[in-house]
């Protein structure tokens, strides 16, 4: 597997300082840098997109608000780690799971961290902490949700906390570079792949037929059947995984858990467990603690393994959905996909029995 230390020994030096200006344009103004003022700074368009197509789009990307009518160059946390400030930021960043995994050991009950504690311990300044909080932001993997703001910051300790090795600066080198696909485009307008028969020339049935040869996340079997909405969101959900719409997968999955599950109560008529005072449905976080605590189904030892994972699918969803900064990746579907596939396997079964 690639390393950090790997990646940058084979950066060309020009691709690192067109990276290192876009970090550096964010850290001194708090916005990301527009295309046109890049493209302006190190010559002509192509020649900047040829550069960035070097690391790919899964350390540099174009973004675009719609309030603003021109796109701005962004760094995911692996592309602010290819810049000439790498070095430190790994340190910084290594730094703080080694403060964090320290107060988790000794305090086993803590759940979360403050900036201002990090802050003091480490003994950082002001852009050092928010640095840290814009890479724990972006580097889902060091944090378990939080909460950012002004001046400050408290995250959630990851929950593989305590499995996080001594050796931290070795752990950041080698998690942030997983999954990592230097082919792909930096500009989302590339990233789209055109239908099936369109590219091929096929009819709409052979369409569809090349369509179901293409990846499946999750078998129709486990759902077949059953309720024809279920159906429509897992073809959605297999359909946005083998076209590579990763944020649209999460989404998807999270919607289909948070359906089974209520799906499971109403089959058992203890539909009222899971609703709040005003008779709507609690929300997936309630529903997934509830769901595992309920005495009406009894579910194995190994399944109930894989649906304690469930609040980390809930978590891509959510970030997929409502973070704007964040796009999923292949490899962050794949690092949830055997505990989805056993989740949903298990929460049609309580619904709808064996299928």
């Amino acid at each position: 597997m690639s390393t950090i230390d790997q990646l940058r020994r084979n950066l060309p030096e020009k691709t690192s300082e067109t990276l290192s200006a876009i970090l550096d344009y964010f850290l001194e103004n708090g916005e990301w840098i527009p295309e046109r003022a890049l493209h302006a700074q190190f010559g002509v368009k192509e020649e900047v997109k040829a550069l960035l197509n070097e690391v790919g789009g899964d350390a540099v990307f174009l973004t675009e608000e719609p309030n603003e009518g021109f796109r701005r160059y962004e760094l995911s946390l692996l592309g602010a780690l290819l810049t000439r400030r790498s070095e430190e930021l790994e340190q910084l960043l290594a730094d703080y799971l080694t403060f964090a995994r320290g107060k988790a050991l000794l305090e086993p009950k803590r759940v979360d961290v403050d900036s201002k504690e990090v802050e003091q311990v480490l003994r950082l300044d002001a852009d050092q902490v928010r640095v840290l909080g814009w890479m724990l932001r972006r580097g889902y993997q060091f944090e378990g949700g939080g909460s950012y703001r002004d001046g400050g910051w408290t995250v959630r300790l990851p929950k593989n906390i305590e499995d996080i090795p001594e050796d931290t600066l070795l752990y950041v080198n080698k998690v942030v570079v997983e999954g990592y696909d230097a082919g792909r485009p930096i500009d989302p307008d590339e990233r789209r792949i055109p239908a099936v028969g369109r590219v091929t020339g096929l009819t709409a049935s052979q369409s569809q037929e090349a369509l179901t040869d293409l990846a499946v996340l999750i078998s129709p079997e486990i759902i077949e059947g059953t309720r024809d909405y279920l159906e429509t969101v897992l073809r959605q959900v297999n359909g946005c995984y083998a076209h590579g719409h990763y944020d649209a997968c999460a989404v998807m999955l999270r919607r289909l858990i948070e359906t089974l599950i209520i799906e499971c109560y109403e089959t058992h008529g203890i539909a009222d467990a899971i609703k709040d005072s005003s008779e709507s449905f609690v929300g997936l976080d309630e529903l997934i603690r509830r769901f595992l605590a309920q005495k009406k189904w009894n579910i194995g030892r190994n399944a109930r393994r894989h649906l304690k994972e469930l609040p980390s699918i809930k978590g891509i969803g959510d970030l997929s959905a409502h973070n704007r900064r964040f796009t999923a990746t292949k490899n962050d579907i794949d690092r949830i996909a055997n505990e989805a596939r056993v989740a949903i396997q298990e929460l049609a079964t309580i619904a709808f029995g064996e299928n």
